[in-house]
């Protein structure tokens, strides 16, 4: 059986300082000044507070370009950290909230709404390995309906719960093998049904993403077994019958039949 990896995507606020105390009054209109800390604002002011477009620089070496309004990032804006990483999106006091598009420098990125400085409402991420999250996030994980894809191909449609498939969803692998079932926490729990690529399936109980409890799992070749399972494997009291008419019901351990 097989397992599908989450990240978190990251949130975070914003350090919009002001970069030291100024030694004067700048003049209101559109000009160049340096704080006590080499910090550089280049833009609009307004009342002696950056109000307008401009571009900030921190001596850290991250920097605001966009709107401004009472001296913070007020709207429409692009803000880079040292790292390279960005955020380009809607600013409310100097915090990312509304739609926006947050940039790793490796490429891979995240796209969507935010709100507080994490992403929440519909979004999608998508890393540089080939894995995405598409759905509703909330506080920075896919929660409710979404649909996620992770570095070995696996694809999983349905709910989350902080991340992690829970409730009702479809698991599909890359070797053609499909899941249908209930989840708990990222794994297989309670009833669901597990169609492997070669025509065999099962359907039954799963406890922590394994067989577990009654389950009936049926061949390729028509041969079937009904009973209980655990580990994977057939464990405590089952029926087998075969095409040929050959039954053995009694007691099964690690698949093995026992009496």
């Amino acid at each position: 059986m097989k397992k599908m990896m989450y990240l978190l995507l990251p949130a975070f606020m914003m350090l919009m300082s002001c970069g030291g105390q100024r030694t004067e009054k700048p003049v209101d209109g559109n000009s160049r000044y340096e704080f006590a800390d080499s910090s550089v604002y280049d833009g609009d002011w307004k009342n002696g507070e950056r109000c307008g477009k401009g571009k900030m620089t921190w001596n850290n070496g991250c920097s605001y370009e966009g709107e401004w309004k009472k001296d913070k990032p007020n709207g429409q804006g692009k803000y880079t950290w040292a790292n390279g990483n960005t955020f380009e999106g809607e600013f409310v006091d100097s915090v990312p909230c509304g739609e926006g598009i947050y940039t790793w420098a490796d490429g891979s990125y995240y796209e969507g709404e935010y709100r507080k400085g994490h992403p929440n409402g519909q979004g999608k991420y998508l890393a540089k390995d080939g894995s995405m999250k598409e759905g509703t996030f909330r506080n920075g994980w896919l929660e409710g309906e979404g649909v996620a894809i992770n570095e070995f191909a696996e694809k999983y449609t349905g709910t989350f719960k902080k991340g992690l498939p829970h409730g009702s969803g479809t698991m599909e692998f890359p070797n053609g093998d499909k899941y249908i079932g209930s989840w708990e926490n990222g794994k297989r729990e309670g009833h669901g049904t597990y169609l492997y690529s070669s025509g065999s399936r099962y359907n039954g109980n799963f406890h922590h993403g394994q067989a577990e409890g009654y389950g009936t799992y049926t061949w390729e070749n028509g041969n079937k077994y009904e009973g209980n399972w655990k580990h994977d494997m057939r464990n405590g009291h089952g029926k087998l019958t075969t095409v040929d008419g050959e039954v053995y019901e009694g007691e099964w351990y690690n698949d093995n039949f026992v009496e």
